[in-house]
C-alpha cells in the first residue's frame, strides 16, 4: 500500500516544506530551548521519513560499530523491565531496531542546516509501546514541567519545537542526550532528576513533526553542539561497559588541578549535595594538594569517600574512607584524623599495601589466581597495584551465606543485593547462625568475584558522575 503513494503527495509535502521554511517563525515560540532551524531540520526529516516508508528509498541503512566512546548504549529500551529503588530500568537487549536517518544526511536540500541527529524505529510498533532509556547516566534538564510532556501523537505540529514530547539529559562529562517524539504523558522524569544509564525515560511515540512512530536521537558536545551520535553507538553490541578499572590509578588523575576543582564544582551545582560542598567542595585544593605528595590519584579519594560514608565522617575521626575498620565494627575501631591532609596520608598508606612493594601484594596474586583458574568475571579480579586487585582483597563478602546477613556480616545480605534477586538465597545452601556455618554454605570463588566487581562497578560510576571519567 505504502510503495503505491503518488510522486504527487511526496511533491506536495515537499512544496509544504518550503512554504513551511519560509514561514517557520510564525510558528515557533522564541522562548522554546529548540531554534528555528531545528524546526526546519524536523520537517525535512519528516519528509525523508515519509519516502523512506513509501519505498521510494531501497537501499539498506547499516549502523556503523562505535568507534569514539564504549558509554552510551542504545537508546531503544527492552520489552523486559525490572524495578529498582523506585526507578524502572529496561537494560536487557531492545527489540530489532532499524536506523532510518543519518546525521546530516539531508544537508544539501537544507541550506547547510545537517540533520541533528540519527532516527530509530521499531518494527512492528506503534504510540507508546516501546520504552526509552536514557543512554548515558546525568541529570535531567528538559522537560522543566508537566506541560510539556502530553503533546498529541499526530505527527503534525510544531509542539516542543517540532520534538514534540522529549527529554534532554545533561552527562557529568558536560555533554548532552536529546530523545525527540515520546509519547503522550510516557516522559517519567523532569528537570532536575538524576537518571541512570538504561532507566526507562519515556515511550517511543509519535509527536512533533513525525510521519510515524519513531525515536529522534541526538549528542550534544560540551559546548552544546549537535554531534554524530552514529559513532558512539553499536547497534551488535547495544548495552557496551561503559567503565573499566584498567583506567582508573590508584596513584595518579589526568586533571589538572584547576580541572579538578572545576569538576567538583559542577558535581555540586548538579547534586546540591550539602555534605559533599562543606566537606570535600570547600577542602578541593587541598585535596588535590595532599593526593599528589602522598601519592595517591584524588579522584579515588573522593570516590571512596562517596562509596564508604558519603562524604560524611564516621563519627567524629574525620576518617571518611573507613580505613581500619572492620565490617561491622564501630568508628573508634579505626584511627582519627585531625585534618584532610592527615587522612589522605592514612588512605594513602592504605593503598599501598594493595602495590607490588605494599604487605599485601602476595594476597592480591593469590586472589587473582584462584579467581582466574576459577574461570570468574575478569572484572572481579587483578594484579597488584590495580583497583580491581585492590578491591579483590579490600571487598570481602564473608565467608559464608549467613541467612539474612547483615551489611556487616555480608553473605546473603550482599548476595541479595549484588544479584538484585530476593530469592538468590533461598535457592542456594544457607544458615542462621554466622559462627556455626556448614562447609556447604559457603560462598563460592566467583560469589566473591562478583562481589568485587560489584564493588568496583559502584566506584566506576561515582568516579563519572563526579569527574565525568
Amino acid at each position: 500500500m505504502l510503495k503505491r503513494i503518488s510522486k504527487t503527495v511526496l511533491i506536495l509535502l515537499t512544496l509544504f516544506c518550503v512554504e513551511f521554511n519560509a514561514l517557520a517563525y510564525d510558528y515557533v515560540d522564541p522562548n522554546n530551548e529548540s531554534n528555528v532551524s531545528n524546526l526546519i531540520t524536523e520537517i525535512y526529516d519528516a519528509k525523508q521519513q515519509y519516502e523512506d516508508l513509501a519505498g521510494e528509498k531501497t537501499e539498506e541503512v547499516v549502523m556503523k560499530p562505535a568507534t569514539n566512546s564504549n558509554q552510551y548504549w542504545l537508546p531503544i529500551g527492552s520489552n523486559e523491565t525490572r524495578e529498582v529503588n523506585g526507578k524502572l530500568y529496561a537494560d536487557g537487549m531492545p527489540p530489532a531496531s532499524y536506523l532510518t536517518s543519518h546525521f546530516g544526511s539531508l544537508e544539501e536540500i537544507r541550506n547547510g542546516n545537517a540533520h541533528g541527529g540519527i532516527d530509530f524505529v521499531v518494527n512492528g510498533s506503534g504510540v507508546g509501546n516501546i520504552n526509552v532509556i536514557a543512554s548515558k547516566s546525568g541529570v535531567v534538564v528538559y522537560p522543566t514541567d508537566s506541560s510539556q510532556i502530553y503533546f498529541e501523537d499526530n505527527g503534525t505540529r510544531s509542539d516542543g519545537g517540532g520534538w514534540g514530547n522529549h527529554v534532554k539529559i545533561k552527562h557529568a562529562d558536560g555533554t548532552y542526550t536529546n530523545y525527540a517524539h515520546l509519547a503522550k504523558g510516557s516522559i517519567t522524569v523532569m528537570a532536575g532528576d538524576v537518571v541512570e544509564q538504561g532507566q526507562v525515560i519515556g515511550k517511543l511515540g509519535h509527536s512533533g513533526f513525525s510521519t510515524g512512530p519513531h525515536l529522534h536521537f541526538e549528542i550534544y558536545n560540551v559546548n552544546n553542539e549537535r554531534i554524530d551520535p552514529e559513532p558512539f553507538i553499536d547497534f551488535n553490541n547495544p548495552r557496551p561497559s561503559s567503565m573499566s578499572s584498567d583506567s582508573f590509578s590508584l596513584t595518579a588523575t589526568s586533571l589538572s588541578k584547576s580541572e579538578f576543582i572545576a569538576k567538583m564544582q559542577d558535581y555540586y551545582d548538579r547534586t546540591n549535595n550539602e555534605n559533599f560542598r562543606k566537606n570535600f567542595l570547600s577542602k578541593a585544593e587541598e585535596i588535590y594538594d595532599a593526593s599528589a605528595k602522598y601519592g595517591v590519584n584524588p579522584e579515588l579519594v573522593v570516590v571512596t569517600a562517596k562509596s564508604e560514608s558519603s562524604f560524611i565522617p564516621c563519627g567524629s575521626t574525620g576518617n571518611y574512607w573507613g580505613i581500619g575498620i572492620t565490617n561491622g565494627q564501630g568508628c573508634n575501631s579505626g584511627p582519627t584524623y585531625a585534618s584532610m591532609s592527615e587522612g589522605i596520608k592514612g588512605y594513602a598508606d592504605t593503598l599501598f599495601a594493595y602495590t607490588e612493594q605494599g604487605s599485601l601484594a602476595s594476597m592480591v596474586t593469590n586472589r587473582y589466581n584462584e579467581r582466574q583458574n576459577a574461570g570468574c568475571d575478569d572484572a572481579g579480579h587483578g594484579l597488584p597495584g590495580t583497583l580491581a586487585g585492590m578491591q579483590s582483597v579490600y571487598s570481602w563478602i564473608g565467608n559464608y551465606r549467613y541467612n539474612p546477613g547483615t551489611s556487616g556480616l555480608g553473605g546473603c545480605y550482599m548476595l541479595i543485593h549484588m544479584y538484585n534477586d530476593d530469592n538468590y538465597c533461598n535457592v542456594h545452601p544457607s544458615c542462621t547462625d554466622y559462627n556455626n556455618c556448614s562447609e556447604e554454605t559457603k560462598t563460592t570463588v566467583c560469589e566473591q568475584n562478583d562481589y568485587t566487581a560489584y564493588q568496583i562497578k559502584q566506584k566506576l560510576q561515582y568516579r563519572y558522575d563526579i569527574f565525568g571519567l
